[in-house]
């Protein structure tokens, strides 16, 4: 077995439409929290391919959404004149 590997399935390339693909097992999708629809990432390399699943990417918060900008406008204004003091 293959270091990393948490079990392997033996599958045949099919037809699928104008394209040939593999099905993938529901053990596996499983595994990988994968359902239909979910986006992968198919790698080739010297060894082989590597599917991987896209991670999908964290949605922020309504906290960090809503940053409260009302104290920017008079930390500007300050800035501004600290550097109009000092040239």
């Amino acid at each position: 077995m293959i270091e990393g590997v948490q079990f392997t399935i033996r599958t045949s390339i099919q037809k699928m439409g104008n394209s040939k693909g593999v099905i993938l097992s529901g053990k596996m999708l499983s595994e990988l929290n994968l359902v239909e629809g979910s986006e992968v990432e198919v790698s080739l390399s010297d060894t082989g391919i590597l599917i991987s699943p896209v991670l999908p990417k964290p949605v922020p918060s309504k906290k960090d959404a809503n940053i409260d900008i009302s104290a920017w406008d008079s930390q500007f204004k300050a800035a501004i004149k600290a550097c109009e003091s000092a040239g």
